[in-house]
């Protein structure tokens, strides 16, 4: 686990990346930036930069995904729509769940509050029900998880 989660990951977090494509993807997109500089590549195209959280370390994840929290709960958006937001955010949440819920735990707090955003706003994002989901159930689907003892 990196001993200071505020200071922008090192090389060293990030870890050899060089043999899978998806990590070293996403350490191009993301090493060495803050995540104030992340902000305007969330912006640009969040989905695809919500595909790089999935695929990043554990160290880096927590860095970023906590910039990512950010993007969501400051509502400028660029580019992106809100319901693709809303969407890459929860993908992005129920990978981690499933491969390593202890570094999503880590960041429940912020987590909870894009939750509790995302849920609120569903109708106002456009994201129809019968497309995108209940994001009330969404997110009581991740709730339990983060809830659950991490081993």
């Amino acid at each position: 686990m990196k001993a200071n989660p505020d200071l922008i990951p090192t090389s060293v977090d990030w870890g050899p990346v060089e043999d899978d494509l998806d990590a070293a993807d996403a350490y191009r997109n993301f090493a060495g930036r803050s995540n104030a500089d992340v902000q305007s590549l969330f912006a640009a195209d969040v989905l695809a930069r919500a595909q790089d959280l999935r695929f990043m370390p554990s160290a880096p994840f927590r860095y970023y995904m906590k910039g990512f929290c950010d993007f969501v709960l400051s509502e400028s958006y660029g580019q992106s729509r809100p319901w693709e937001v809303a969407e890459a955010f929860f993908s992005v949440a129920k990978s981690w769940v499933e491969s390593d819920v202890a570094a999503l735990a880590y960041l429940s707090q912020e987590v909870e509050k894009v939750l509790a955003k995302l849920v609120s706003k569903q109708n106002d994002y456009g994201a129809d029900p019968d497309i995108f989901g209940n994001f009330s159930d969404r997110a009581a689907e991740i709730r339990r998880s983060l809830e659950r003892p991490v081993r």
